[in-house]
């Protein structure tokens, strides 16, 4: 069986510290959490992020090539909200790696 995680789970988590992402980031994170995690696949193409984007105008933005953290986003990025916002249907334990490999 394959967990496949979405690129909303992705951004969140991977824009929780930061201020943008380049693609070439975001396929980093991919990799990283794929080759640690062997049944995990991980949706980051082009259309996807750009998808995410335009869902949620009020947290992502495209700009420059970059994935940017809207300023007026922070409220999002809260411990309370951001374990709701995008979550996927795994075990805990397997998204805790999943997260630990986004922020490393």
């Amino acid at each position: 069986m394959c967990d496949k995680i979405e690129s909303p789970f992705i951004l969140i988590h991977a824009l929780r510290d930061k201020q943008s992402l380049t693609m070439t980031d975001i396929v980093e994170i991919k990799r990283n959490i794929e080759r640690e995690n062997p049944s995990v696949y991980v949706d980051v193409s082009k259309s996807s992020i750009l998808e995410t984007i335009s869902f949620y105008p009020e947290i992502f933005s495209w700009e420059n090539n970059h994935i940017k953290r809207k300023e007026t986003a922070d409220n999002y990025f809260q411990d309370d909200v951001i374990g709701c916002f995008g979550s996927i249907d795994i075990d805990k334990s397997l998204e805790s790696k999943i997260i630990q490999c986004i922020e490393n």
